[in-house]
């Protein structure tokens, strides 16, 4: 499944982006973490193994990578960044939508901001409920 998968390759930090070796372990640690919140239990408990990031589906593809962005984001600015998401979750099912929702607000929560632009009405009504601010243009 493409949960597995998603366990698999983040086991391996075969994350298909170009972060230096030295500073992959951190981030590769974080974005698991991440991850195995996202997908509802630890990426660890599946044994490592290579995958490309292409066999996974166009959405779990956005999850991943959106870990590994956060993750990035987090070890690169500690003191807080900002980040630019165009319909992240767009893929995503109703379940993964809510606990990526609580994911970015935590992010927020430490020092971050998060602009995320949307024409689906789902996910405006899921930041609202978590307390964004909205602005409708």
């Amino acid at each position: 499944t493409n949960a597995q998968l998603t366990r698999k390759i983040i086991a391996t930090g075969n994350t298909g982006i170009g972060v230096r070796k030295d500073r992959t372990n951190n981030i590769v640690d974080t974005a698991s973490a991440i991850i195995g919140y996202i997908i509802g239990d630890s990426p660890n408990s599946f044994p490592a193994e290579q995958y490309k990031i292409e066999k996974l589906s166009s959405g779990a593809q956005d999850q991943l990578l959106l870990c590994f962005r956060i993750s990035a984001l987090k070890k690169l600015y500690p003191e807080g960044s900002f980040l630019i998401l165009d319909d992240a979750f767009i893929f995503a099912d109703w379940n993964r939508r809510k606990k990526l929702v609580t994911l970015l607000k935590k992010f927020i929560e430490h020092g971050n901001q998060v602009v995320y632009l949307t024409s689906d009405d789902h996910t405006r009504d899921l930041f609202k409920e978590h307390g964004a601010k909205i602005t409708t243009i």
